[in-house]
């Protein structure tokens, strides 16, 4: 069946019967029923696979619609699309949250952290409100993380945004203050989850925390490099390194 309505579907778009709106119309309607069976098959059959799996494609679906309507067939704003990206992350977090289930926060939240990016290499270039999106996206990554303590999501928050704000940074060929908000914004961020994780897991010094403290210090600095020149250099890796000892001795 799944097979037929593929074919199906593929010859109705080469053959022009389906037009772009009406793809991402059934995108769209495919990923709500898919979405809806996973809390049926929750409700009917307790914690299975096949219940997480539904509403793990249905998230999943839901972003791919979103990116063809955006990048493929500008039937959405770019700032519209942000806005939805987000509403499916809310809708993923939340069911998340309910199930008690990793995978789903994953795919909600890291999803969203990734969608400026899609956007980004279809305009070709990286803008500062779209990585400022990603930074909402990664703060509340974290706070799922730390809350409920898993190590791996927070990672995989930091391996979808570290490369998006340091591709913002490289572009930026002098001062710009919008670009150094987000930067100090991704920095801090980076320094309160590790610090949060480290306190909510309780033990001896973690790999994740450590690792996040010290890929944040290192962005930090090579971004008061990237972005300021002579004294100012000087004074914001001071700032940086001050905020820094501050912590530790906070913490300490």
């Amino acid at each position: 069946t799944l097979l037929g309505i593929v074919f199906f579907f593929v010859l109705a778009v080469n053959r022009g019967w389906i037009g772009p709106v009406e793809r991402v119309g059934l995108g769209a309607l495919a990923s709500l029923l898919v979405f809806g069976a996973g809390f049926w098959l929750r409700r009917a059959y307790g914690p299975v696979y096949s219940a997480l799996s539904a509403a793990g494609a249905g998230i999943a679906g839901g972003y791919a619609t979103l990116l063809a309507a955006t990048a493929l067939y500008d039937l959405v704003p770019r700032s519209v699309a942000l806005l939805l990206a987000a509403g499916i992350a809310a809708v993923g977090t939340a069911t998340a949250l309910a199930w008690s289930s990793e995978l789903i926060a994953g795919l909600g939240l890291i999803g969203a952290t990734l969608a400026p990016a899609a956007i980004a290499l279809q305009d070709g270039e990286v803008s500062s409100i779209g990585t400022g999106f990603t930074a909402v996206m990664f703060a509340a990554t974290a706070l799922v993380a730390v809350t409920r303590r898993w190590q791996p999501l927070l990672a995989f928050g930091l391996v979808a945004s570290l490369p998006q704000v340091a591709g913002l940074v490289a572009e930026a060929d002098a001062t710009k203050w919008g670009v150094v908000a987000v930067a100090t914004a991704f920095w801090l961020l980076y320094l309160g989850a590790a610090v949060a994780l480290q306190l909510r897991v309780g033990q001896a010094l973690v790999t994740l925390p450590t690792t996040l403290i010290l890929l944040g210090g290192l962005f930090a600095g090579l971004s008061s490099v990237q972005l300021f020149e002579g004294s100012d250099e000087g004074w914001m890796l001071l700032a940086v390194g001050g905020v820094e000892a501050l912590a530790a001795a906070a913490v300490f």
